[in-house]
């Protein structure tokens, strides 16, 4: 008796309240979310970085080690019954000599299922239906890819739940300001990337105008006044101080918006009222380069 060169298991992941956690396999990423068993495709897509990859490469550390522990569970009576057959038919036409197997081995336990994160947030994608669950800011569908403004307003959602649960108020908007910002990042680079732009400070306002202006001929700025400018320029430049200069108020700052000049060496003031009108704003500028792209598109159908 021979076994075959290669032995085939099917082996059922343990899910989660109907979720499988996901691991993207990006270098650069590796980072966690969950997908619903009826949402699964062949191929997915990360929802923070937006790579596509096979479902299959997408399993985490824990899953391939539950796996494993599964398969030598089930090799290994297959593996002594076969060492027990090698005996009994070597001894079976030898003289004098007689082969008696011992009692089978105790069952080996089950390994313990694999362990699942906690996420903050479950979405369901307005496009294609997927359901999904992630943790903290991101800016794709990991059915579909999709990339519009309901995804946008999710992530809004995220930054409120985490503002809520914070113990510690200040902290708390210090992160909500720059998960804001950080929202608005991910959205405007994915814009600059369908026009070949693989590189922006999209952190900066000024730059981030002057760079859409440049290569889409769009102000991001058109439908807003000037007090709205302003309010943008100061969630932007005080998360920027409150990340790199311990929060007080710098010359940059002071150069960007002049009627602050008084804060000048002080610690910017942050408030949940200027978080709220400023993510009203930025989802005005988004529109602005969604509704230009559509446009421009609409433009070249027609030719």
């Amino acid at each position: 008796m021979t076994l075959p060169d290669k032995l085939e298991f099917r082996i059922s992941i343990p899910e989660d309240e109907g979720f499988y956690g996901r691991e993207c396999n990006g270098p650069e990423c590796r980072r966690y979310f969950k997908v619903h068993r009826d949402s699964l495709k062949a191929d997915m897509h990360c929802p923070y970085c937006g790579e596509q990859f096979s479902n299959n490469e997408l399993w985490t550390p824990d899953q391939l080690e539950y796996a494993k522990k599964k398969a030598f569970q089930e090799a290994m009576p297959m593996l002594e019954q076969h060492v027990r057959d090698i005996f009994r038919d070597a001894f079976r036409k030898t003289k004098g000599i007689s082969f008696k197997p011992g009692p089978p081995p105790r069952p080996r336990p089950t390994p313990d299922p694999p362990r699942e994160k906690k996420v903050d947030s479950e979405l369901h994608c307005p496009e294609c239906g997927t359901r999904f669950q992630v943790d903290g800011i991101f800016g794709y569908c990991p059915g579909c890819r999709a990339e519009n403004l309901r995804l946008y307003d999710a992530n809004l959602r995220v930054i409120e739940q985490e503002l809520a649960a914070s113990d510690n108020p200040m902290r708390g908007l210090r992160h909500a300001y720059g998960d804001l910002v950080a929202t608005f990042e991910l959205f405007a680079r994915r814009e600059a990337e369908k026009h070949g732009l693989d590189q922006g400070r999209f952190q900066n306002l000024t730059h981030t105008r002057r760079l859409f202006q440049e290569v889409m001929g769009v102000d991001v700025f058109e439908k807003l006044n000037n007090e709205e400018i302003r309010v943008l320029k100061r969630v932007f430049e005080k998360r920027h101080v409150h990340e790199h200069n311990e929060g007080v108020v710098s010359e940059r700052y002071v150069r960007e918006i002049q009627e602050d000049a008084a804060l000048l060496g002080k610690t910017a003031p942050l408030s949940l009222e200027e978080l709220k009108d400023g993510a009203s704003i930025l989802r005005i500028v988004l529109e602005t380069l969604i509704s230009h792209r559509k446009g421009r598109r609409g433009v070249r159908d027609q030719v």
